[in-house]
């Protein structure tokens, strides 16, 4: 099975993938540790009552008829939701 993900495992900190954090003062960084093989994003969200959302994502192509499957791990401190989301041609799915 290959990884369509550019750096998915964040071996090489944060390359290959965008940033989006909703707030200046909120942040996305990398960390060397703490990762299932080694490095982690790291997201952190300082506002209160609206915390907005960090987000990090990628674009890749799939092909109709196969089968693909996203997994991942993480982790939170605190009252913070994660979420993960997938789309094709913008669409939710």
């Amino acid at each position: 099975m290959s990884n369509l993900l550019k750096n998915g495992g964040f071996d090489s900190g944060i390359s290959g993938w965008y940033k989006a954090p909703r707030y200046a003062e909120n942040s996305i960084d990398w960390a060397s540790s703490g990762g299932a093989s080694g490095g982690c994003v790291k997201m952190t969200i300082t506002r209160t009552n609206d915390p907005g959302m960090c987000v990090i994502y990628q674009s890749v192509t799939i092909k109709t008829g196969y089968q693909y499957r996203l997994s991942f791990s993480a982790r939170r401190s605190g009252k913070i939701d994660i979420w993960a989301r997938t789309k094709i041609d913008g669409k939710t799915v």
